[in-house]
């Protein structure tokens, strides 16, 4: 059990850091548009399940959007880094360390591939699925309204 909050904890903590470096990111390229207060809006929606709007549909592309673009930034700064970085490190532990960086990379460019991938299919088909969201709240209605019905008779 403390394994398991201390891994929450360390997921809090990277998650806040993720969103404060993309909310400096947001500020300082679009001064109108903040990226936490859209995140909490949608979450809070999400919890009240009323994301039966496009608009709110799009705002969630939109951040994802925004966060894909983060992590794109992120795997630019090591592909910086990394030609650079065999110079620092000593020649005996040298084959190990590029192997495991590169592995690294190549990891994080497969899941932003799969990222992209997914982000594309779903700005392309965003009426789909907005219009599966909303077949699914209407039978969430329906199935509270049945069991209240059944809970009364």
């Amino acid at each position: 059990m403390r394994i398991i909050s201390f891994f929450r904890k360390i997921i809090s903590t990277l998650s806040s850091w993720r969103d404060n470096a993309i909310e400096w990111l947001v500020k300082t390229s679009f001064p109108n548009f903040s990226y936490k207060e859209a995140k909490r809006k949608i979450d809070s929606l999400e919890n009240l399940k009323v994301l039966d709007n496009k608009d709110y549909l799009t705002k969630i592309l939109r951040i994802k959007w925004i966060e894909y673009l983060f992590y794109v930034f992120i795997v630019g700064i090591l592909i910086i880094i990394f030609p650079n970085i065999d110079k620092y490190i000593s020649s005996k532990f040298r084959d190990i360390s590029m192997f495991v960086l590169l592995l690294f990379v190549i990891t994080v460019l497969v899941l932003l591939a799969y990222n992209f991938l997914i982000l594309f299919i779903s700005y392309l088909f965003k009426d789909l699925y907005h219009n599966l969201f909303k077949k699914r709240l209407k039978m969430r209605r329906l199935v509270k309204f049945l069991s209240f019905v059944k809970n009364v008779g």
